[in-house]
């Protein structure tokens, strides 16, 4: 959450929001809150309201517990509006994941994926020498404790992909690469890109989303098709022949069935997301099509 605030300072305006004006207001509500608090003997606002400097937060809920913590733990998203709709990004951890993800990209459902011929060393090898970038993110989606896809960030402009297409600082790429189904879940699939779509949407300054999936998966130009993405070139990158796809704010906004078909993921953080540092980078040369298989 802090470090979210630091973003809505310098950048609200972009959003239509004005930090002086919601600052002076939040001031005068804690203020309301500490009179009321202290009048019926619970203690000021901001004695109850204490910054942990630990990597940790034992069963903490923003917005409705009082303990804060500030850290690169992972990325939240918060319906200040609706709680019911806050939902949870889980960075993924390259050396307690990798189990997980070795098991899914090795089969030969995710052959889009690039990584069916890689080994365990080279698996964990590709995601933790690009820990260090700040322009490619992973994420586990989880439902219900469950681990469901592995989800994907970039930016086009420090990307290759970038140099096949004119790319602009507002864009933003994405890959979805989803689990084996382990129980029925009808229309997992839209639900669940429509919530990242929305994730993804809220990340200031960016109002377009790009995707690139192989060309031959056709199962992820369906996808695509069906969530009001708008087709562009096909164009050629080192591993493959890509079909470009994009989704702008302004043509999602307008997708009133794509709305109705959303939902909600309320995701706990495990301990190994919350320990972890911030959201570990992606391969631009490994991190293939989105697969929606």
């Amino acid at each position: 959450m802090g470090f979210a605030l630091e973003t809505l300072l310098l950048r609200g305006t972009e959003l239509g929001i004005s930090p002086a004006v919601e600052a002076a207001a939040a001031l005068e509500e804690a203020a309301a809150l500490d009179r009321t608090a202290s009048c019926e003997g619970n203690g000021s606002w901001g004695g109850r309201h204490q910054l942990l400097a630990v990597h940790e937060l034992p069963g903490c809920l923003a917005g409705v517990e009082d303990t804060s913590f500030r850290g690169p733990a992972a990325r939240y998203v918060w319906d200040l509006s609706d709680r019911q709709q806050s939902r949870w990004v889980v960075p993924l951890v390259p050396a307690e994941d990798l189990d997980l993800v070795y098991g899914w990209v090795s089969q030969p459902r995710a052959r889009f994926w690039g990584m069916t011929g890689h080994t365990r060393d080279e698996v964990l090898g590709i995601y933790e020498f690009l820990d260090s970038l700040d322009t490619h993110h992973a994420f586990l989606v989880l439902l219900d404790g469950e681990p469901m896809a592995l989800f994907q960030t970039y930016e086009p402009l420090l990307d290759p992909v970038g140099e096949a297409y004119p790319a602009r600082e507002e864009d933003i790429g994405m890959h979805l690469l989803l689990a084996p189904a382990s129980r029925p879940l009808p229309h997992f699939t839209p639900r669940l890109v429509t919530s990242l779509i929305h994730y993804m949407f809220s990340v200031p300054g960016k109002d377009r989303i790009v995707v690139e999936p192989d060309a031959r998966n056709t199962k992820a130009l369906r996808r695509l098709d069906a969530t009001c993405f708008e087709l562009g070139p096909v164009i050629r990158l080192a591993e493959k022949d890509a079909q470009l796809a994009f989704l702008t704010r302004d043509r999602f906004d307008r997708a009133e069935p794509l709305r109705h078909r959303q939902t909600k993921f309320q995701v706990p953080i495990p301990a190994a997301a919350v320990t972890a540092a911030a959201a570990i980078s992606t391969p631009p040369s490994t991190t293939q099509a989105s697969s929606s298989e």
